[in-house]
């Protein structure tokens, strides 16, 4: 599909570099981020199992035994909301990083043409000042509409403007998906006393993995 892609302006289609560069952005960008989202909503799942109980409930109520398509997503709010939360709590990009392009002022910082700045949507999501029990995992937080009343950029997963992360959509989709049918099948408990900390590399991560037993359904 990329090499057939065509600019529907010039007609072009795309050089080698652009090519090769798409095909790294889809293998890193959309695949190691929505497996650390997977990974930490698991994680999470597993340690409140009444919650996981509800997504199972609500999982099973609408796909009965069908094999989850994206026809479905609509119809899994609550399955939705564990990963924005998910996402919230340890968010995959949980450093962003800007090119200031003119002077500029930030709360009591002065920033020059062509500094660097730093914003952590980690940082952000756990800010006492915008999210009630910041900490606590509550995935109701994305169906409530508490959420919806925040100000803007206060929840940025895929981060913000025109730098917007172009895959977010199908991240999300796909997400979502993913958790329901691993919880069609299994119900997942984690392994007690394994360390579970997170490692604040290119994205967030578990330092040592996350052990989790699986139990079929």
């Amino acid at each position: 599909m990329l090499i057939e892609a065509r600019d529907e302006v010039t007609g072009q289609g795309m050089s080698d570099l652009q090519l090769r560069d798409e095909a790294v952005t889809i293998l890193i960008a959309g695949h190691e981020t929505t497996a650390n989202v997977l990974t930490w909503a698991l994680y999470l799942l597993g340690q409140h199992p009444a919650v996981q109980q509800q997504v199972y409930d609500e999982v099973a109520g609408v796909l009965k035994c069908s094999p989850p398509t994206a026809a479905y997503v609509a119809r899994l709010p609550l399955t939705t909301a564990v990963i924005n939360e998910a996402m919230r709590l340890y968010p995959p990009a949980w450093m962003l990083g800007r090119s200031a392009r003119q002077d500029d002022v930030l709360g009591d910082f002065q920033v020059k043409a062509g500094q660097f700045v730093l914003v952590s949507p980690y940082v952000t999501h756990r800010h006492p000042g915008l999210w009630d029990r910041p900490t606590e995992f509550d995935p109701t937080r994305f169906l409530d509409g508490r959420s919806e009343n925040l100000p803007k950029f206060s929840y940025l997963p895929f981060g913000g403007g025109q730098r917007f992360c172009i895959g977010s959509h199908f991240a999300a989709m796909q997400s979502t998906l993913m958790l329901s049918a691993i919880v069609q099948r299994f119900e997942m408990s984690v392994v007690p006393d394994h360390p579970v900390k997170p490692y604040a590399m290119i994205t967030l991560r578990p330092k040592w993995g996350i052990k989790m037993i699986a139990r079929r359904r």
